[in-house]
């Protein structure tokens, strides 16, 4: 038995070494989606408390899962850019996407908004301002995908939306973070499929 679990640890581990970048970004954006979810079940009061996603990591029970999903999310995004060559603008370009992601996912983890909002609030806002600019540069510049572009209008509209609900008091903050996010990672996904 104990022969056959090694074999299996060291069959898992060869599999996670040949993983894709943008399978590596599926994996460990479904891995936080989970753990979002599961702070969404504890906590259900974060879906209308208009924190968005941020509510989860200042309160309660729900800091703990937060906090691996962050993290997850930032370990991926950095292997992931491990997996790029940076051979054009294009690929050194989502490379460095990439590890600035898991930087400011790490920065969002290290700073609540319980505590210290604004140092949060700019990781925040550079996360989705840098994500959009490149989504922008991508669809206009790279590759002209009708995919990407619904992708990136869906973005356009779900960030004014959390433009829009960051500063009030109640809102959808939460639920247009996550479109955001999505349609982000769908743009991410596209184009990391296309790198040799």
């Amino acid at each position: 038995m104990f022969i056959h679990i090694k074999y299996n640890l060291r069959t898992m581990k060869t599999k996670f070494k040949n993983l894709k970048s943008y399978e590596l970004i599926y994996l460990g954006l479904s891995i936080a989606v989970i753990l979002l979810f599961f702070c969404m079940s504890i906590s259900p009061k974060g879906l209308s408390a208009n924190d968005g996603l941020s509510y989860f990591g200042g309160r309660g029970w729900s800091i703990i899962p937060y906090t691996f999903a962050f993290l997850v999310y930032a370990l991926f995004c950095w292997l992931a850019s491990n997996k790029i060559k940076p051979t054009n603008k294009r690929s050194k370009a989502i490379k460095l996407l990439l590890r600035i992601m898991a930087i400011l996912l790490f920065g969002l983890v290290i700073t609540p908004h319980t505590l210290v909002d604004p140092i949060h609030t700019f990781f925040g806002t550079t996360l989705f301002s840098m994500q959009l600019i490149v989504s922008i540069w991508l669809a206009f510049g790279v590759n002209k995908s009708p995919v990407v572009f619904v992708l990136l209008l869906i973005m356009l509209v779900s960030g004014l939306f959390c433009a829009y609900y960051l500063p009030l008091k109640d809102g959808f903050l939460l639920q247009a973070q996550i479109i955001y996010q999505i349609a982000f990672a769908g743009i991410l996904v596209y184009f990391l499929k296309k790198l040799k």
